[in-house]
């Protein structure tokens, strides 16, 4: 499904960016809190809940 290609590439963008931040220092850019790359872990329930919402919203407003 094109969505899901979409929210896949936004998903690794988004892991890109965190990698390279956490390259440049040992913290998180939210909290400043001592983060990892290992301390990184997909939310896979938020993930799959996301991915129904934008379908339901793409589909329903694709006759427009």
């Amino acid at each position: 499904m094109l969505v899901h290609e979409e929210q896949r590439r936004e998903a690794l963008r988004e892991r890109e960016r965190l990698d390279a931040w956490l390259a440049i220092s040992p913290t998180s850019p939210i909290t400043y809190e001592s983060l990892a790359p290992d301390d990184l872990v997909p939310d896979r329930a938020l993930q799959g809940s996301i991915f129904e919402f934008v379908e339901r919203c793409y589909f329903e407003n694709e006759d427009y």
